[in-house]
């Protein structure tokens, strides 16, 4: 989802130094200079290397077979705000969508417009029309092992973790943590 515009941190540089030695960052953010005349570019930062976190999403998933393979819940592993449910009626697929409300638990999960028919794709096993304004496709990345969005007219990937099978009748799917990307 992200590099649909030009970033702002373009000149941002990361310094590999292989396995035994140091590794370094340098934040280059344009727009905070265009913003603020005293800033200065970072000075390089020694990265330290941290374990991941346990009970983030996992996006690695064993490949579908068949269309009915798609069916469940999912959610962005990196923009906690919205899932999106899959779910068979006769032959049709369904698209249902999820919002996250409020800003303290619990966790409130509301639905949001109404179930939407999928469109199979022809050449591979996944979906299209997924997702808003962007006619996306729900796809599964053989390379990475997992189901990804694919926003059509740019080809940016975001990959998503199955975290349920399906909604049982009205029953919440589980509250799951996710990881964010962010710069300390």
């Amino acid at each position: 989802m992200w590099a649909l515009t030009p970033s702002s941190l373009e000149g941002t540089t990361i310094e590999l130094s292989g396995v035994t030695g140091p590794s370094y960052i340098r934040i280059v953010d344009r727009q905070r200079q265009s913003m603020q005349e005293s800033y200065v570019p970072g000075q390089r930062q020694r990265l330290t290397r941290v374990e991941k976190p346990a009970g983030l999403l996992e996006a690695t998933a064993p490949p579908p077979e068949t269309l009915d393979d798609f069916q469940g819940i999912y959610q962005p592993v990196w923009f906690p705000w919205f899932r999106w449910e899959i779910r068979k009626d006769g032959p049709r697929y369904l698209l249902g969508a999820q919002e996250y409300q409020g800003s303290e638990p619990p966790v409130v999960w509301r639905t949001r417009g109404e179930l939407r028919e999928m469109t199979p794709l022809t050449d591979a096993l996944g979906f299209a029309g997924f997702g808003g304004n962007d006619p996306g496709q729900l796809t599964y990345n053989e390379s990475q092992k997992r189901f990804e969005f694919v926003i059509t007219k740019t080809g940016a990937r975001m990959p998503l973790a199955r975290i349920a099978p399906s909604a049982e009748g009205n029953a919440a799917p589980p509250s799951v943590i996710i990881g964010i990307p962010a710069w300390h």
